[in-house]
């Protein structure tokens, strides 16, 4: 397990503990929220370190690895999925000012993205560490993936954007991770950063139950402020921020399963309306947030 001893935004070493938060996809234990005393940044203490972690992942209820699954809930995020690809496509477009260009997708998963891009004109690849990911976006998107962004294939200095969607999260060392993004991607080109929120109203309202904790493959636990201090320190601007709308809803639905409501898809949509419209006064308290960043020329 890692022990954080320092943290990664503002390198403080006083930490309070927040709750417990249990994994309830594979090991069912309880790992630690800790908040650093100077910044506020919330991360999850004693996670398993980088050789281990994979087996976290190993559950065929984490859909973004699977492909997707039979339930209900499965169905509903496979339709919100093809929407949003369509959103995440027009927002590269709007972005880049391009209607075709060069784009990598970090975390890239089952290869859905990279295939919408690549059916759209764009020369996409994608990064996924997966084994599983990759087989199945080749077997199944007849999309090849990367297993690592510093695979010579990848290359550096040429992409026009880089899209990471909801993977910073995930990533043990963002510094390292970020460096290597700022390499490879164009001056003035534009880096795409989607994470949950934890200053979200769900969040505030779930608590150690919010399903986007998801301990312990979250490891860091992201707000604007936080967001930004970590990727801006890498030679990024932030252009554009905005809401993820349809992740209040899934993150609800999940919320109440974790909080063993008889009836989570009703309560979970219900809630999930209301922390929509809160959102929609006040976007600092969205599910999810996306950032726009351009690299400095």
């Amino acid at each position: 397990m890692a022990t954080i001893t320092k943290c990664p935004v503002c390198s403080g070493g006083k930490f309070s503990h927040q709750f417990d938060c249990t994994d309830r996809l594979v090991s069912y234990r309880e790992f630690p929220i800790d908040k650093c005393e100077s910044c506020g940044f919330l991360f999850t203490q004693d996670a398993p370190d980088e050789n281990v972690i994979g087996s976290y992942y190993q559950s065929p209820e984490y859909i973004s690895h699977t492909g997707g699954g039979r339930s209900f809930t499965d169905i509903l995020y496979g339709i919100a999925r093809i929407i949003m690809l369509k959103s995440k496509q027009c927002t590269v477009n709007r972005l880049t000012h391009k209607r075709s260009g060069s784009v990598l997708d970090i975390g890239a998963g089952t290869g859905h993205f990279v295939k919408k891009m690549q059916s759209n004109g764009w020369n996409a690849k994608g990064i996924e560490v997966s084994d599983d990911a990759r087989k199945y976006a080749s077997e199944v998107n007849g999309v090849q993936l990367y297993e690592s962004i510093s695979n010579e294939s990848v290359g550096t200095g040429k992409f026009d954007a880089v899209t990471m969607w909801h993977v910073l999260e995930h990533i043990h060392d963002t510094g390292a991770m970020l460096k290597k993004v700022s390499d490879i991607i164009k001056p003035g080109g534009i880096l795409i950063v989607a994470v949950p929120n934890c200053k979200s109203a769900d969040a505030r309202y779930y608590r150690e139950n919010w399903a986007a904790y998801d301990v312990p493959r979250h490891l860091w636990h992201f707000d604007s402020k936080s967001l930004c201090k970590t990727v801006e320190i890498q030679g990024f601007t932030l252009i554009r921020t905005r809401r993820m709308p349809f992740d209040s809803f899934y993150i609800s639905i999940l919320s109440e399963r974790n909080r063993n409501n008889q009836f989570p898809i009703f309560s979970g949509i219900i809630k999930g309306k209301l922390f929509w419209l809160q959102s929609l006064l006040v976007k600092e308290r969205s599910s999810s947030l996306l950032f726009a960043f351009r690299k400095s020329a």
